[in-house]
């Protein structure tokens, strides 16, 4: 069985055929639909991994369009904003993907698929921080070399700021997770400076984090960063925070 699995996964598809896997829709079937039930999922839920293998099929009509102008590796963000915009943009269009994490893409049945391969040891982007941050402090290693000790909160935070679209014309941040379990995280960048990358190891057994800070709620050690700035924890009056105290000073 395990034999016949790749196979599966990855011979080319004819034009006709239904695509293989779990059809991926752009948004959730609205309330009004009574047609016949089938197996999906919503894209915004998906695992998309890091990097994929893009490989034209040739079952089919040329596509018309693919990403990056047909390069063979492919960056999962890419990925996800290519199926958002052609899955919404085109009547016919359809997408789906296997157990493994395969996604074909093609603009109607005629059109040959575009099979995107995931690179397992790559790593998945991190789109639902609640889902992927769950230990009860991090091992922080920041780009100055520095390894600072963080709370869940204050890792949770972090991933936020690094996942949020960034101003027109900057580049965007990102946090992927691992197979090993650490946590790659960069918060973007200005685009006069460069994105600045850090790495982050749950720590099970941390002990002691110590008390929240007065001012911020963040713990004693999520202030031991030589860039804290760049994670806005702020005070109560919105000035940001970069020494723990015991007792408020605004």
């Amino acid at each position: 069985m395990s034999d016949q699995q790749p196979q599966a996964t990855t011979a080319e598809i004819q034009a006709g055929q239904p695509l293989p896997g779990t059809k991926i829709l752009n948004a959730p079937l609205p309330g009004w639909y009574d047609g016949c039930p089938f197996r999906h999922i919503v894209l915004a839920d998906m695992t998309i991994h890091v990097q994929y293998r893009q490989v034209i099929e040739r079952g089919g009509q040329w596509p018309a369009d693919c990403l990056g102008y047909g390069e063979s590796q492919v960056r999962g963000q890419g990925v996800r904003n290519y199926l958002r915009g052609s899955l919404r943009g085109w009547l016919f269009s359809e997408a789906a993907v296997t157990d493994d994490g395969v996604i074909r893409y093609r603009h109607s049945e005629q059109h040959s698929a575009i099979r995107l391969e995931p690179d397992l040891a790559a790593g998945i982007l991190i789109e639902h921080p609640e889902r992927h941050v769950t230990a009860p402090a991090y091992r922080v290693t920041g780009p100055d070399g520095g390894a600072y000790l963080w709370s869940r909160r204050a890792m949770l935070a972090a991933v936020k700021r690094c996942t949020r679209e960034a101003p027109v014309g900057w580049p965007d941040g990102w946090a992927h997770l691992k197979p090993t379990g650490a946590i790659h995280l960069a918060p973007g960048g200005t685009p006069c400076y460069p994105v600045r990358e850090w790495t982050a190891w749950p720590e099970h057994h941390a002990g002691d984090l110590g008390q929240p800070c007065a001012d911020c709620g963040y713990h004693q050690t999520d202030h031991a960063t030589s860039r804290l700035e760049v994670w806005f924890r702020h005070r109560r009056d919105k000035t940001g925070c970069a020494t723990w105290t015991t007792e408020p000073t605004c």
